[in-house]
C-alpha cells in the first residue's frame, strides 16, 4: 500500500490533488487517481534540475517505503533519477474543454479607469496544463473595447500581454489606452460602445489546454469583466519555523508560520496538495495541517505531521533542488479556499521563499504580550506588570538567548516540564 505522500513531485507547481489516491493493478503497476485540483504537464520530457512552473512533469518516490513490497518483500526504493510522467495512449483528447467562467479586472494603480500596466484575469472551469495563449485568442464583444493587442499611439505605446498561466487562471496585462468597462453587468444584448464589457475566447485554441490534453474553447456566451473587491491575490512573502519541542529537529507538532501580502478570510482552507516545496525529498508530513489568521490577519500556519522533512539550516536558493538543501515553499496553484478579505484566490508567489528559524524557539511564544505565551513565561508575567520598555527588552534579550542555545532550550524545556 502507499499514499501521494510517498510520492515526490519536483516540477513547482505539480501536485496529485485534493483526495488523489494510489492502488495497485496487478504485476508492476501502480495506478494514482488523481483528485480535484490536479496539476501534472505530460507533455515535453522531464528534464532532471528543470523544475520550473510549468515544466514536464517527473515523479519518483520519496524516500523507502516499506509499504510498498517485491514479491521477495523488499521494499521500494527511489529511482537514481526523477522518471517523467509521459501521455499515456488512452490520454483523452477529445469532449468539452476548458471554458472561460469568470473574469475579474485588478486596479493596479487605483485611479478607477482601465489603464497600463492594469490586469484582467480570466478564470476557466478547470485547471489548465502548461500552455501557450496570447491575447488575440480572447474577444471583447463591445464596441470599442481593447486591451489592446497592438500598441497604440503616443509616447512609449505598450501592447497588452499575456504574462502567466497559473491553475486555471490567465493573466492579461493592459497596455497603452485600453479601454474596458467594469461597472455594470454585460449583456449579450448591449454591446454598443461604453457598455459594461464581457470577454470570451474567439474560438477553439489548441495549446491552452486541459490537464488531460483537451483544448479548450469559447463560453456559450462571454463572461462578464467584474471588479476586484480590493485587492490582489494573496502570496506568501515568508515562512518562518518553530521548534515547539525545543529539540532542534524537524518534528510533529512543530509549526511554521507563513506570512502573506494581504489579510486572509477567518474561514480559507487549505490542503497538503495546496503547497510545494522544491528541494527533493521535502513534505510537511502525513496529515499535517493548516489554520488560517494563527498570529494575525495576514498570517497562517502550518502544523507539521509525522514524516516531516524539512531542513532549516541555510537559505533558499532559488532553482537549488538537491536533497537536504536549505528548504523553501510555496503554494502549488491558485487555492480557490484561501482568500483574502475581498475573495481574491491566493496564487503562488513569483519563485519559493525561504523558511527560516524563529529567533523565539517556540510559536505560541512570539511577543512579550501575546495571550498565547506558555503559561509562566517570565516577559509574559511581567508584561501584565509593567509597561516598561527597558525592563521588557532586557527580558526578551534573555528568553531569545535562552532559546538560541541547546543548553538554553535545554532549561526551558525542562522548567515547562513542571
Amino acid at each position: 500500500s502507499a499514499s501521494v505522500s510517498n510520492l515526490l513531485l519536483p516540477v513547482i507547481g505539480d501536485n496529485f490533488g485534493a483526495n488523489a489516491t494510489v492502488s495497485f493493478p496487478g504485476g508492476n503497476t501502480m495506478k494514482i487517481t488523481l483528485g480535484a485540483g490536479a496539476i501534472i504537464t505530460s507533455g515535453g520530457t522531464y528534464a532532471n534540475g528543470v523544475n520550473t512552473v510549468g515544466s514536464a512533469s517527473g515523479l519518483n518516490l520519496d524516500t523507502t517505503i516499506a509499504t510498498i513490497l517485491s514479491i521477495y518483500n523488499l521494499a521500494g526504493v527511489p529511482n537514481a533519477s526523477i522518471l517523467d510522467i509521459a501521455a499515456g495512449v488512452s490520454t483523452q483528447t477529445t469532449g468539452v474543454g476548458p471554458r472561460p467562467i469568470a473574469s475579474v479586472f485588478f486596479d493596479n494603480d487605483g485611479n478607477g479607469v482601465a489603464s497600463i500596466n492594469d490586469h484582467v484575469d480570466v478564470l476557466f472551469d478547470t485547471i489548465l496544463a502548461t500552455s501557450t495563449a496570447n491575447v488575440t485568442d480572447f474577444t471583447l464583444p463591445v464596441a470599442g473595447d481593447q486591451f489592446p493587442v497592438v500598441p497604440g499611439a503616443g509616447a512609449n505605446p505598450t501592447a497588452a500581454s499575456l504574462t502567466s498561466i497559473v491553475g486555471n487562471r490567465v493573466h492579461i496585462v493592459l497596455g497603452s489606452n485600453p479601454v474596458v468597462t467594469v461597472p455594470g453587468i454585460f449583456s449579450t444584448a448591449a454591446t454598443t460602445a461604453g457598455s459594461p464589457s464581457g470577454i470570451n475566447l474567439i474560438d477553439t485554441v489548441t495549446t491552452l489546454i486541459s490537464t488531460l490534453g483537451i483544448p479548450s474553447g469559447p463560453a456559450s456566451v462571454p463572461v462578464d469583466i467584474v471588479a476586484s473587491t480590493g485587492d490582489n491575490q494573496p502570496t506568501i512573502t515568508s515562512a518562518v519555523y518553530y521548534d515547539n519541542d525545543f529539540s532542534g529537529t524537524v518534528n510533529t507538532g512543530d509549526t511554521i508560520e507563513l506570512g502573506f501580502d494581504t489579510n486572509l478570510t477567518l474561514t480559507s482552507s487549505a490542503v497538503l496538495t495546496d503547497f510545494t516545496f522544491p528541494v527533493l525529498g521535502d513534505n510537511l508530513g502525513t496529515n499535517a495541517s493548516f489554520t488560517a489568521n494563527a498570529n494575525g490577519a495576514n498570517t497562517a500556519k502550518l502544523t507539521l505531521a509525522a514524516g516531516a522533512k524539512l531542513t532549516i539550516t541555510g537559505t533558499y536558493a532559488n532553482g537549488t533542488t538537491a536533497t537536504g538543501s536549505a528548504s523553501g515553499l510555496n503554494l502549488s496553484r491558485t487555492v480557490p479556499t484561501l482568500l483574502s478579505q475581498h475573495g481574491a484566490q491566493a496564487a503562488p508567489s513569483v519563485t519559493p521563499v525561504d523558511i527560516t528559524a524563529a529567533s523565539v524557539t517556540s510559536s505560541t511564544s512570539t511577543s512579550a504580550t501575546s495571550s498565547s505565551e506558555p503559561s509562566g513565561d517570565a516577559v509574559c508575567v511581567v508584561s501584565r506588570t509593567t509597561d516598561n520598555s527597558t525592563v521588557l527588552t532586557s527580558l526578551r534579550t534573555v528568553r531569545e538567548w535562552m532559546l538560541g542555545s541547546s543548553i538554553g532550550r535545554l532549561l526551558v524545556s525542562f522548567y515547562y516540564s513542571f
